[in-house]
């Protein structure tokens, strides 16, 4: 139905989220997925920004979508492609007690 409107659908690089995320500061059992590219992208006319996430499990989400960001990019000589910085995520900045914070 769309299509016939001219729309051009898009999907993200097909990823294993069951592969774990390691890093020197901290690690995660599994990844999350790339249900929703409004969390990870915004795009501001021609710029596209990779968001970060507060996530550890979402680290690498944008990468699902880092093969359609480049061909955009490639395209127009116009574009912008920004990322903003991504925290360190230590366990300082988290609570590890949020879910007994938030019920009370």
């Amino acid at each position: 139905m769309l299509e016939k409107e001219g729309v051009q659908t898009y999907r993200p690089e097909i990823i294993d989220w069951s592969k774990p995320i390691v890093t020197p500061q901290w690690s995660v059992p599994n990844q999350y997925c790339s249900v929703c590219p409004r969390d990870v992208m915004l795009t501001v006319g021609k710029i596209m920004v990779e968001a970060p996430m507060s996530r550890r499990d979402r680290f690498f989400e944008v990468f699902a979508y880092r093969e359609l960001t480049q061909k955009f990019w490639k395209e127009d000589a116009k574009s912008m492609w920004k990322a903003a910085p991504k925290s360190s995520m230590n366990d300082s900045m988290y609570s590890p007690d949020w879910l007994e914070i938030t019920e009370e």
